[in-house]
């Protein structure tokens, strides 16, 4: 794999720790699908809220309003990904292989991953680029997400977020670099861009998020929560992070003095409902491209 040797010898140290977790992933599993349902049972009685008092307008925004915006905005992070790798990915086809990729998230495997690598081999991009690529491209969005977490955090926890300031920031530039390396600098740079925009996506789906639980909280304070879940869905331990993304949230709420149960129950609701909108979603877009495959009539 196309991979710098720092990645590669990373790589290679987390190998046996990466197959002892697989032996046990079975026990992983369970143990954190029993997290989220006590944690969200949990959370709805601290909080003493009913699913009848959820603000079901915010659900229905951030399910299908922002699951078309979320869906679309992976579609054009693929694309960018095809131009990076010296291919081309179309917008419809972006869609198609991004919600696939975002239902495979479901599973106990970094099944995202696999299925954007394997839409660039399929649009013609060697595999090891393509692996490279979305390796370095993972690592920079969980690396802006921690900066913007730290940034967040200074006040209230200056140890914490000078840490997750420090290590992003070291992080971000080394995996920008590698991109730049396999890409180009302008292919960097708008790779940047648009991951600096997806931190803003993912911050107002959370403050959405927040809003169905009746826990209305500033923009910018939903950040730590942005991490939490990025971080849970990389985990690939356990189907979406379902469970580990809850459970960040919950000790980065006890960090800034805020409501654990609601950061659980928030994170939960985000998570979801964003399975729950890309399942909308996919069937359009394989009827779509069903019809687009068939044979005209003469």
């Amino acid at each position: 794999m196309d991979l710098p040797a720092p990645l590669s010898r990373i790589a290679a140290m987390a190998a046996p720790l990466r197959a002892a977790l697989t032996r046990w992933r079975g026990p992983i599993v369970a143990a954190a699908l029993v997290l989220f349902l006590a944690g969200t049972v949990w959370s709805f009685l601290g909080l003493g809220l009913s699913l009848a008092q959820l603000d079901l307008t915010a659900l229905a925004l951030l399910t299908l309003g922002m699951g078309f915006v979320t869906l679309t905005y992976s579609a054009v992070s693929l694309s960018l990904l095809a131009r990076t790798a010296g291919v081309r990915l179309g917008l419809v086809e972006a869609m198609r292989a991004s919600a696939r990729a975002q239902m495979a998230e479901a599973l106990p495997l970094p099944g995202g991953a696999i299925v954007r690598a394997a839409a660039l081999v399929g649009a013609g991009a060697p595999a090891g680029r393509s692996a490279a690529l979305v390796i370095g491209t993972a690592l920079l969005w969980i690396a802006l997400a921690a900066v913007a977490a730290g940034i967040i955090l200074l006040s209230s926890a200056p140890l914490a977020g000078w840490a997750l300031l420090s290590v992003g920031a070291l992080v971000a530039l080394g995996a920008l670099a590698h991109v730049a390396r396999l890409g180009g600098i302008a292919n960097a740079g708008w790779t940047l861009a648009h991951r600096l925009l997806g931190l803003g996506l993912a911050a107002l789906r959370l403050w959405l998020a927040f809003a169905v639980v009746k826990a209305a909280l500033p923009l910018a304070a939903t950040f730590p929560y942005v991490l939490a879940a990025i971080a849970g869905s990389a985990s690939s331990l356990v189907p979406g992070g379902l469970g580990v993304s809850e459970a960040l949230g919950a000790l980065m709420a006890r960090a800034v003095q805020a409501s654990p149960e609601s950061a659980f129950l928030a994170l939960a609701v985000n998570r979801v409902t964003q399975f729950l909108g890309t399942a909308i979603l996919a069937p359009f877009l394989e009827l779509r491209s069903a019809r687009s495959s068939l044979p005209e009539s003469r």
